[in-house]
């Protein structure tokens, strides 16, 4: 029997030569502080509250311990892979009163997913940190980490799509970026005590402040990505940590090589 209307398949989308020009053209790198993936790196991990969430000390010990540093572990595995040395050491920050700190957004930290975001988390935490700006708190870390970059990473105990606060242009001002991982995503219920989900979100998220960008969507975009690179972690095609690798593309993307990826399956030129 023929198919139904409703039954036919849509045709499959196809990208431009325009869209797979920006997409290997590495279009994020190197605009704000976080330009180079490699060295002796410091992750400021800010466990914050907000009106619908708060914090505990053993919980965040927990999402340190099974969720951050497998994330940041992962990271300097993949960097290896790519001939990259890369040490990532975590401080986290949260509540505290015995120091007189309160690391609380005021209202709730939100991201529709349609690029309505809380971009200013960051600003709200270096105040409660005793910072006069986030761009102040920035200078004054980079400048006690022996002037090695510094990665800023909020994380909030509720469900919500994770999302990166990155420059998108003007590479002649930088940027002081941020990444923002909640606990949970909505709907899903899942453990902190497991090793991989969240630390997907956290190893994702702080690529994206180097310059890699989503290989989910659209979905011409998609499809090409399952061929080319099935695990990418920048494709999240698992929620297992461990499922996932760092491909070519997301390789040149953040600047762990210089050889340019062509239609996603060739290589190019260096």
């Amino acid at each position: 029997p023929t198919r139904t209307e409703e039954e036919t398949e849509a045709p499959p989308e196809t990208l431009s030569a325009a869209e797979l020009e920006r997409i290997t053209s590495r279009t994020c790198y190197a605009l704000g502080i976080n330009d180079l993936l490699e060295g002796a790196l410091k992750v400021h991990v800010l466990f914050v509250d907000d009106a619908e969430s708060s914090w505990t000390r053993e919980k965040a010990d927990t999402v340190m311990q099974h969720q951050i540093r497998p994330a940041l572990a992962f990271l300097e595995r993949q960097a290896r892979e790519w001939g990259i040395g890369l040490t990532l050491s975590a401080t986290m920050h949260i509540t505290s009163p015995e120091k007189e700190v309160t690391l609380r957004y005021e209202g709730s930290v939100r991201n529709d997913g349609n690029g309505n975001c809380s971009r200013d988390v960051l600003d709200h935490a270096s105040r409660d940190l005793g910072w006069s700006d986030k761009a102040y708190m920035y200078q004054q870390l980079f400048d006690e980490n022996n002037y090695c970059e510094v990665i800023f990473l909020a994380v909030i105990d509720k469900p919500g799509r994770s999302y990166a606060v990155c420059q998108a242009g003007d590479p002649q001002v930088a940027m002081v970026e941020s990444a923002v991982v909640f606990t949970d995503y909505p709907g899903a219920d899942l453990s902190l005590t497991e090793d991989s989900h969240m630390a997907l979100s956290v190893a994702h998220e702080i690529l994206h402040l180097y310059g890699a960008e989503d290989l989910y969507e659209p979905r011409a975009l998609q499809e090409l990505a399952r061929k080319h690179y099935p695990h990418d972690i920048m494709l999240i095609d698992s929620n297992d940590l461990e499922d996932q690798t760092l491909g070519a593309l997301t390789a040149y993307s953040v600047g762990w090589t210089n050889r340019r990826p062509s239609l996603l399956g060739k290589a190019g030129g260096a």
